[in-house]
């Protein structure tokens, strides 16, 4: 088995139909020599993106103040992508290893970040892709290249 943790970019292509992007994604899930691993961290940045593509495609806005209002004023927005999401989570979650933070992957976090030059929520990745020996990340995020310890499977 190949363990394999998926970044968030990832699943906001097969999530959006980008076909081109999709296909590798949905290669990577099917395969069943693939051990699927995610963390809540990537999923809450999923969530995240997705109320925001959506909010900037209804409302032709990229600033963020007016999204972030658009979001906390737009109940049928949030209802129809978090129905969405929720979906998803419910597949995937019966597919992947969705990993958490304990004390010792947030202090090997917080040393990734100094060493590698990576922001948190990349940081966490890498900790628990060291902490749980995953080798292989599905991401289009270059940051990760900066670590040597693990390979990037480009989408």
């Amino acid at each position: 088995m190949e363990k394999v943790f998926i970044d968030s970019n990832p699943f906001i292509y097969f999530l959006s139909d980008i076909k081109e992007k999709a296909g590798k994604v949905q290669e990577i899930l099917e395969n069943g020599n693939n051990e699927i691993y995610t963390s809540y961290a990537v999923l809450n940045e999923v969530k995240f993106k997705l109320l925001m593509n959506k909010a900037i495609e209804e409302h032709k806005t990229n600033k963020k103040y007016e999204l972030i209002k658009i979001l906390n004023e737009d109940n049928d927005l949030r209802t129809s992508v978090i129905e969405r999401y929720l979906k998803f989570f419910i597949n995937i979650s019966q597919m992947a290893k969705i990993l958490d933070m304990d004390i010792i992957t947030e202090k090997l976090t917080c040393s990734i970040i100094v060493e590698n030059a990576l922001l948190p929520t990349d940081a966490s990745i890498v900790a628990n892709m060291l902490k749980n020996n995953i080798k292989k990340v599905l991401t289009d995020d270059s940051d990760f290249k900066k670590v040597d310890a693990i390979e990037v499977l480009e989408v």
